[in-house]
């Protein structure tokens, strides 16, 4: 990373729940999504207000881990901001978890309450007695909702919806302190460690990099990557809803119906990895695949892994050739889940794509000596990179 310096800026000191009511307020009839249903602000924000009741009438109170076990879905975002309204902390899990991982991360996280789908409760009941979990809050879907019995101890999703009626608790935070995630992660040193990412993280980081897309609320978001992941959560979903972007959601990544998507509702940015550049090269280099009109599209990002500058221009010629994205931009981005994640991203105005890109404002690293805890002065020098700024989390 080069020493580019961004200007300051100002980071509101809320819970994280805020800015979904903030948002509300100021768009209310907006559409916050247009797919797989289409639903305004004001009706999510409504919506939050119904489950943080629910979870505060089944015992939840400030301070409880909640875990969100589910693919992506406007009931997933729901779950998260009403959580946080209710006071808790979210520990999300992978829908592809086994056992094993469930057990260790409810066990390690002291979680009494799990949200999850109504296809993974085998995987919870197998663990169950041998956690903490209280509470068992399932998910349906569209096909199951009417006839599904609930297995014995657990809550049906759409009858706590239905049968709450909005109260939800006002507590105080102290959005520098209070935990608005446990984000696992796992590195070289051992079994996965929960992130400590308070609420001041989590909305500092979003504000930080909000600017770095030149994004707004006339903007259209595809949230594809998963939202257990901060990447998805942060970047994809909290940064939309800051923004007042309207978001088209998909439970997983499937390139022809992500091609489709695009088109259908106008999408106007989306955040990816590697493995979708990859995949949509490989969708629009097959032989009858149709052109796509993808006139709006204006910024993908990437992240999680350098993408290869072969695979990269590669997009761009297929993009702009098959697809009409003729003023599409790829960004480069770097980070990290105890960042937040966001730490640098390349600038709109000059991309340089084989680098990670300049430090977000309030952003300061520097590579140490490992002994000694002084930076090292050369270029090419080995050592620990440290990172100071205002996302950065409370600890493991």
């Amino acid at each position: 990373m080069v020493k580019y310096k961004r200007g300051h800026l100002y980071y509101p000191v809320i819970p994280i729940h805020k800015v979904l009511e903030n948002t509300a307020e100021s768009f209310p009839d907006k559409l916050a999504f247009l797919y797989p249903k289409e639903m305004t602000f004001k009706k999510f924000k409504e919506q939050v207000d119904v489950f943080a009741t629910a979870l505060k009438n089944l015992g939840v109170k400030k301070g409880d881990r909640v875990a969100l076990y589910a693919h992506n879905s406007i009931e997933w975002e729901i779950a998260f901001y009403g959580l946080e309204k209710a006071g808790a902390t979210l520990v999300p899990m992978n829908p592809l978890f086994k056992e094993t991982e469930v057990k260790y991360e409810a066990n390690d996280s002291g979680a009494e309450t799990i949200i999850m789908l109504r296809s993974l409760y085998p995987v919870v009941a197998a663990v169950r007695a041998e956690t903490n979990l209280k509470n068992i809050i399932i998910i349906e879907s569209e096909e199951d909702e009417e006839n599904l019995k609930m297995p014995e101890g657990a809550f049906s999703w759409s009858k706590l919806m239905q049968n709450t009626k909005s109260d939800p608790p006002e507590y105080e935070f102290n959005p520098k302190e209070d935990l608005a995630a446990l984000m696992y992660t796992s590195g070289t040193t051992g079994l996965p460690k929960g992130a400590m990412l308070t609420h001041y993280n989590m909305v500092s980081n979003v504000a930080q990099a909000s600017p770095m897309f030149e994004l707004s609320e006339f903007d259209i978001a595809l949230t594809v990557l998963p939202l257990y992941h901060i990447y998805g959560l942060n970047v994809c979903m909290n940064q939309a809803i800051w923004l007042g972007a309207s978001q088209v959601i998909t439970p997983r990544f499937e390139v022809k119906e992500f091609s489709e998507l695009i088109e259908k509702y106008r999408v106007t940015y989306s955040l990816c990895v590697p493995p979708i550049f990859l995949a949509v090269v490989r969708h629009l280099e097959e032989p009858g695949v149709r052109e796509y009109d993808w006139e709006d599209l204006k910024v993908v990002n990437n992240g999680g892994a350098p993408i290869p500058l072969e695979l990269l221009e590669r997009f761009y010629e297929l993009a702009k050739k098959k697809c009409k994205a003729k003023n599409v931009t790829i960004q480069h981005g770097w980070g990290l889940t105890e960042a937040s994640p966001v730490v640098a991203v390349n600038p709109m105005s000059r991309p340089k794509m084989e680098s990670q890109g300049t430090l977000i404002p309030d952003t300061f690293h520097k590579i140490i000596d490992l002994e000694s805890g002084e930076e090292l002065p050369k270029r090419g020098d080995v050592g620990e990179l440290v990172i100071k700024g205002p996302q950065v989390m409370k600890g493991y």
